[in-house]
């Protein structure tokens, strides 16, 4: 376990009032043969199915990714996702809710200096909890209207939880003993995968 000093956990107790302690995990496993989907696959060229929320503004250099969704304790829906690629939008969250149970969505936000996140609910308040680049710092944001307005994490205090080169992924939270958890990884070296 890491966490960002005494002082900056004091700071933060007043931020996030149920603490915050960062877990900082590296695995992998393949899934279990139970778990792989034996549901049809979309033929290749048509539209996938479901409700399309967000598309690319281009394909060719700008990918989405780390979808998250959460249901806000009124019963709308917010969701999430960020860009990456060769593009000016790389490390840009978007963020987009819905009134109607996920049938219509709407633009709510766009976060600049935002990757690799997870999207929870906790005391009546929306929170995104990521990086603030790819392998950048440790961040958490919070909305309390929704997921318009996000507050800026620059210190201790408003959300910078540590500073380093972290990795995550829209995985969950747990709640457990008063504290909020959440698994990230964190590189240490500049060595590439195999």
């Amino acid at each position: 376990m890491k966490t960002g000093g005494s002082g900056a956990r004091a700071a933060f107790s007043r931020f996030l009032p149920a603490g915050f302690f960062v877990l900082l995990l590296a695995f992998t496993a393949p899934p279990a043969p139970a778990a792989i989907s034996k549901a049809p696959v979309p033929v290749p060229g048509g539209p996938p199915p479901g409700i399309v929320i967000a598309r690319s503004p281009d394909p060719e250099r700008t990918y989405i990714g780390t979808p998250a969704i959460a249901i806000l304790p009124d019963g709308r829906y917010v969701t999430a996702h960020d860009f990456f690629g060769r593009s000016d939008l790389t490390d840009t969250t978007r963020v987009y809710g819905s009134e109607d149970r996920g049938q219509t969505w709407t633009l709510l936000s766009e976060i600049r200096g935002q990757a690799w996140f997870t999207l929870f609910v906790q005391r009546d308040a929306l929170y995104l909890h990521g990086t603030a680049s790819r392998y950048g710092d440790l961040t958490i944001r919070r909305s309390t209207d929704g997921g318009r307005t996000w507050t800026e994490p620059r210190d201790g205090r408003t959300g910078l939880l540590l500073k380093g080169r972290f990795h995550g992924a829209p995985v969950p939270v747990v709640v457990h003993a008063g504290r909020i958890w959440r698994a990230v990884e964190e590189r240490v070296n500049d060595e590439s995968w195999p």
